[in-house]
């Protein structure tokens, strides 16, 4: 079939294609609110990621966090930072206790704590994230278990 045998077969409905290309404007125009706010809104957080490291025996903990911005990072509060794993609860929000956590932009800190303390801290029991599955085990009893985050306002979330 050449191109004007398919055009005759298949006549354009204008009526038709006209209410296709408005509702697809409208529909475009209703979603980029949606997307340029999406984009705001990141624009505002900042990415972090980290590993906690935890021996069973040992009461302090390590949190090794990492910026993954241009911007200095100052954390006030971990929050969904107890951390349930190996019939344990470590709470990294202790970490912040007495001071903030300034990280240099693209830059990595090593931060330790005494895991006692998060005694004094509340907790309910669906903030605390189940992890089984993401811990490393290694032989001597070290447990590594790596989480992402982003900062707000000074909230670092983790996940």
């Amino acid at each position: 079939m050449n191109d004007e045998q398919i055009r005759h077969n298949n006549p354009l409905n204008q009526p038709r294609r006209k209410l296709l290309l408005g509702a697809a404007c409208v529909g475009v125009a209703g979603f980029a609110p949606a997307i340029f706010g999406k984009t705001l809104s990141n624009n505002t957080e900042l990415a972090l990621s980290g590993k906690l490291i935890s021996k069973i025996a040992d009461p302090v903990k390590t949190l090794i966090l990492r910026n993954h911005s241009d911007k200095t990072m100052v954390i006030d509060q971990l929050s969904r930072s107890a951390f349930m794993f190996d019939g344990a609860i470590v709470d990294c929000n202790v970490a912040c206790l007495n001071k903030s956590i300034k990280i240099p932009a693209n830059q990595e800190i090593l931060i330790q704590f005494d895991r006692r303390l998060q005694n004094c801290l509340t907790h309910k029991v669906e903030e605390f994230q189940r992890i089984q599955p993401r811990v490393t085990r290694l032989n001597d009893g070290t447990r590594v278990v790596p989480f992402s985050g982003t900062l707000n306002a000074g909230v670092a979330t983790l996940a």
